[in-house]
């Protein structure tokens, strides 16, 4: 594996993980809150453990679904920039 390549899967997982980590925190959040309006229990949300496994799968999905075409976009965006600086060299040899 390319040390950019690992550089960039690493980047790419640490801004996974930290807006996974923000989505938790308003979890938590919106739990205590609830439960400092004098609530004997956490009111807010409920949940079990099949619940909570078909929402991580469903992330995991999404988030796989994303990185497939941000990674096609992005191998797009590469090649038509390229293909522009390519030809002004050509051009500039020729020309």
């Amino acid at each position: 594996m390319n040390k950019n390549n690992m550089k960039e899967r690493l980047l790419e997982a640490w801004d996974i993980a930290f807006i996974l980590l923000l989505c938790f925190m308003v979890l938590i959040a919106t739990m205590f809150a609830s439960k400092m309006q004098g609530a004997t229990e956490i009111t807010g949300y409920h949940f079990g453990a099949g619940s909570l496994a078909l929402v991580v799968a469903l992330l995991a999905i999404y988030l796989g679904f994303v990185l497939f075409k941000s990674k096609q976009q992005l191998k797009e965006i590469v090649s038509l920039t390229y293909d522009k600086l390519d030809k002004q060299k050509e051009d500039k040899k020729n020309g």
